[in-house]
């Protein structure tokens, strides 16, 4: 009796572009003369305008929000994959914020400590 070996193999690309809203439960910023964590903080993401030269141009590579992935299946269950996601993600002004932590920077009108305090985000 034949045996019949078949070789799967396939090279897929998933190139997107992708706009989205996010409600970040904990943010964390960290520095040299800050530590603190902001709660529930909305940030829609900036996504740049439709322009062929913006889209197309391998120079604007870091304008852009964009998905990427390329893969190998060598198997039929199974494959390897590597991907980016390259977001810009705004803080919406005018809004309240829980903070805790601390901030102690020369010249900052935030500086303090805080517990469970409200902030208000301000442009």
């Amino acid at each position: 009796m034949k045996q019949v070996l078949f070789l799967f193999a396939l090279l897929f690309s998933l190139p997107a572009f992708s706009q989205s809203f996010a409600k970040l439960p904990v943010t964390n910023i960290k520095g040299e003369n800050y530590d603190f964590t902001l709660r529930d903080v909305v940030a829609k993401d900036k996504p740049a305008e439709f322009d062929i030269n913006t889209y197309f141009n391998p120079e604007n590579v870091t304008i852009l929000q964009y998905n990427f992935r390329i893969g190998y299946y060598f198997r039929d269950k199974y494959h390897i994959s590597l991907g980016v996601d390259h977001m810009k993600y705004v803080v919406q002004p005018n809004q309240v914020v829980k903070i805790d932590g601390e901030i102690n920077d020369p010249g900052n009108r935030f500086n303090g400590t805080y517990t469970n305090e409200d902030l208000k985000i301000v442009p």
